[in-house]
């Protein structure tokens, strides 16, 4: 059985803990994969990641390339409907929650908890 998370994709561009480390815990051999939502999200989190300005460029090429790398066996598409219209990631991916479950929502809140 698969287990489905959501991932913001501006959290790959956070510096820790980094999409780098995160990654590893993912993959169908693991049994959790990364939702690809919106559809686009490949493209939003490496927008993220050359914007990021605390990032060097030598680690956001490496970031970059394990984004691609993982499309191939660490994510899959959503199936869902992302709402362009809501404020922000989180609000699109609540309301697409309540139609279809995902298993865990990883935000940059979350993932900065449980570094303290």
């Amino acid at each position: 059985m698969l287990r489905e998370y959501a991932l913001d994709p501006e959290v790959v561009a956070l510096s820790n803990p980094s999409f780098l480390s995160l990654r590893n815990s993912f993959g169908f051999d693991q049994g959790r994969v990364i939702a690809r939502f919106p559809s686009s999200w490949v493209k939003k989190a490496i927008t993220a990641v050359n914007d990021a300005e605390e990032i060097g460029d030598v680690q956001k090429k490496r970031v970059i390339e394990a984004i691609r790398m993982a499309k191939q066996d660490k994510m899959v598409k959503s199936g869902r409907n992302f709402d362009p219209t809501l404020p922000n990631w989180l609000s699109s991916c609540l309301a697409a929650h309540k139609k279809i479950l995902l298993t865990q929502l990883l935000l940059e809140k979350i993932i900065s908890i449980r570094q303290r």
